[in-house]
């Protein structure tokens, strides 16, 4: 299996590779996107272009790959036409649909990996989806 996860926190997008059963993270860029973030405007445009381009350059990049974008974060507290004027931008110039994902999916795909991890096992490569800040909060917890 080819496949390529853009996972869009609300400060980091990340890029994971996943092939013959290997996985890679590719690119790690850092946004502003909670940070600009204004509830009447949506994302800050520099920001919203600067994750478009992002997504083409993988899908230029991996043009032969199964590619899914999640976001997660603020990008749940777009107002409907923002999201969907977002989601239209990347699948026209990008070809790639980004999905918000709940916080309860972006914990499940958190304890996948914990308990995968913990025991030296693999599991598939969506069950890896790393997402914002979750990782660090799970650990923590875990510790008390």
């Amino acid at each position: 299996m080819k496949k390529v996860i853009v996972e869009i926190g609300s400060s980091v997008v990340r890029v994971h590779k996943y092939e013959d059963d290997q996985s890679e993270l590719v690119l790690e860029k850092e946004f502003q996107f909670k940070k600009n973030y204004s509830p009447n405007r949506g994302l800050n445009f520099n920001d919203e272009e600067g994750l478009i381009r992002l997504l083409e350059r993988v899908n230029a990049n991996y043009f032969n790959y199964s590619v899914e974008a999640f976001a997660t974060g603020i990008f749940r507290e777009l107002s409907d036409d923002q999201l969907k004027e977002l989601q239209s931008e990347s699948r026209k110039r990008a070809k790639i649909e980004i999905l918000i994902i709940s916080p309860e999916e972006e914990n499940y795909f958190k304890k996948l990996l914990l308990r995968y991890s913990s025991f030296g096992k693999r599991a598939d490569a969506e069950e890896f989806f790393l997402a914002d800040g979750i990782m660090a909060a799970m650990m923590a917890e875990e510790s008390n």
